[in-house]
């Protein structure tokens, strides 16, 4: 049976309180009914969360349809059954694209445990040199070579190979000692820091072998002090190393809104007798997790139509405008609740308003006074 290795939610948010939450929706965490992992809208389930993909697995996920919000219950049997919850959720869903602003380590590859070479990545929309970088080869600062440019979102590989220490960093570097940490800087703050001696799992559990590939999550681009096993998944050295690639939208901001919409009218919000306060929050919770962009559609497109089974396991259509009213409906029977309104409320041009009605009320009164003058003619 494959060992899981689950981390504690409580621990996470107490210990790691900046990580974000896009990072956590491949984190399992168990209950008290299961195991449980959320996951954005339209992203692709990482079978490996849940132990070594095998056939009847890889079968088992593809039953997760992740264009719906809500959740699906699986029970996965690998010599002995684990109950899982898939929630697809707004909360960790990609709408824009994500971009950093400084360098980061994406990649270390490690052989018989030490380091053999490492990527750095440019997350930024523009060609960054090294100057203001620093690399901590075991206890040894080094600078960067003045001639090495990172273009804007490639990697830059930095291999390690035996000979006479080296004074700075280049693409090959001589090293002749073992090397179990690195360390990276900009302008003397860390931004990643790696002791192998310390390193023993990742996201995807317990580290058992000396060689190995260690990758960035794609969506983890903030700079960690210490080493944190959320943000990092390692695979066996025998396996072909995979490309580092930032996370990409998964799905519009209309097409967020009307999944969001379909959750109140065919989901959570539809069996609502009995159950009002549970089916509020849920699709509340929901909302709030929306992008900004997505949450103002829903008012600026008030007659977007959606589709869906209803209550009598019909095939029906509403729109946004009877989402918004369903929520409302729900909000105004749970105490404490709030209703909807447009994020953004309308503004008004005062002098576009003022101006052209002096102009209209001069022009009435001039016609009158000429209206006058012919009576009086």
């Amino acid at each position: 049976m494959v060992e899981l290795i689950v981390f504690d939610a409580y621990n996470i948010v107490m210990t790691h309180p900046f990580v974000l939450l896009s990072i956590l929706a491949s984190l399992p965490f168990q209950t008290s009914s299961g195991f449980h992992v959320s996951i954005g809208l339209n992203e692709v389930l990482d079978p490996f969360i849940f132990g070594e993909p095998t056939d009847a697995l890889l079968a088992q996920l593809q039953t997760v349809d992740t264009s719906v919000l809500g959740s699906t219950f699986l029970t996965i049997d690998d010599e002995g059954e684990t109950q899982w919850t898939i929630a697809v959720r707004n909360e960790v869903t990609l709408v824009t694209p994500r971009l950093g602003n400084h360098l980061l380590i994406s990649y270390v590859e490690v052989e018989d445990g030490h380091v053999k070479s490492i990527d750095l990545f440019n997350p930024t929309i523009r060609t960054v040199s090294l100057p203001s970088y620093t690399l901590d080869v075991n206890t040894t600062n080094l600078r960067f070579s003045s001639t090495l440019t990172i273009a804007p979102l490639q990697p830059l590989k930095l291999h390690f190979v035996e000979g006479e220490n080296a004074m700075e960093i280049s693409a090959e570097t001589l090293w002749n000692e073992t090397i179990t940490s690195i360390s990276f800087y900009q302008d003397q703050d860390v931004i990643d820091r790696l002791d192998l001696n310390t390193i023993d799992m990742s996201r995807y559990g317990a580290i058992d072998s000396s060689s190995f590939h260690l990758y960035r999550d794609s969506k983890s681009l903030d700079a960690y002090v210490t080493y944190d096993p959320l943000t990092w998944m390692h695979r066996p050295l025998a396996e072909e190393k995979h490309t580092f690639e930032l996370a990409q939208p998964t799905i519009t901001p209309l097409e967020q809104a009307k999944r969001w919409a379909e959750f109140v009218m065919y989901g959570d919000g539809m069996f609502a007798a009995g159950r009002v306060e549970e089916a509020f929050r849920s699709i509340e919770q929901e909302y709030v997790g929306m992008h900004p962009t997505s949450q103002q559609l829903i008012f600026d497109q008030p007659n977007t139509k959606i589709t869906g089974i209803n209550e009598s396991s019909q095939q029906d259509t509403s729109t946004f405008r009877e989402a918004v009213g369903r929520y409302n409906y729900l909000a105004a029977r749970v105490e404490n609740a709030q209703g909807l309104q447009s994020p953004v409320a309308p503004t008004w041009d005062v002098t576009g308003i003022v101006i052209p009605s002096v102009g209209v009320g001069s022009l009435i009164l001039l016609f009158l006074f000429l209206k006058q003058r012919q009576r009086v003619y």
